[in-house]
């Protein structure tokens, strides 16, 4: 049992938010922002949990690394929400789905449902006896938002990964020529034959 914590939420429904590879402070706020908007007649607390997801596009595996550390750290802030009877939703984008998981897997005390948005895991990952094998996540309800037109994850994860099983796709590619209209371009003709 947790002692009372002034300033801390008690008996709230709160939704915690966390980020994804490359999310700058910002692009979290204005998160937070949207989805307390959004959620404003709910009664939802949003918290946002901010994590080192480097800013560096090509440090993708080190900030992958740094997802178990970050679940221990949520999983701390989930016991105290809890220990304040607070029943926490948590919110996971790409990496972050990798930081819930990890906290998930950690907490015994049933949570509310867990969101998981273009998770960056394999897809049996949460199989039977796969890395966040669903039945270790004490959470009302698991629901995991993927794409079948995304075209960034499985890119990232089968160029990081490329022994393991992603959501294969057939990704396109689309090259696109800027041309000067026609009229433009006589105009710009004429000009150059009538000063010479």
């Amino acid at each position: 049992v947790f002692p009372a914590i002034r300033g801390l939420p008690q008996r709230c429904q709160t939704l915690i938010f966390v980020h994804g590879f490359s999310y700058p402070a910002f692009k979290v706020l204005n998160t937070l922002r949207q989805l307390q908007v959004s959620m404003h007649n709910s009664g939802v607390l949003v918290l946002g949990f901010m994590w080192p997801s480097h800013s560096n596009k090509a440090a993708y595996l080190k900030a992958k690394a740094k997802t178990a550390q970050a679940g221990q750290h949520l999983q701390q802030l989930i016991a105290v929400l809890q220990g304040h009877q607070n029943t926490v939703h948590l919110v996971g984008h790409s990496l972050g789905a990798r930081v819930v998981l990890n906290a998930s897997i950690q907490i015994s005390k049933p949570m509310g449902h867990c969101f998981l948005l273009a998770a960056a895991i394999r897809a049996d990952a949460l199989g039977p006896g796969g890395e966040f094998d669903a039945t270790r996540i004490t959470v009302c309800k698991l629901v995991v938002f993927y794409s079948r037109y995304d075209t960034v994850l499985p890119v990232w994860l089968s160029l990081i990964h490329i022994s393991e099983p992603t959501r294969l796709l057939s990704i396109s590619y689309a090259v696109f020529c800027l041309k000067k209209k026609k009229k433009n371009i006589k105009k710009s003709r004429r000009r150059i034959i009538r000063d010479k």
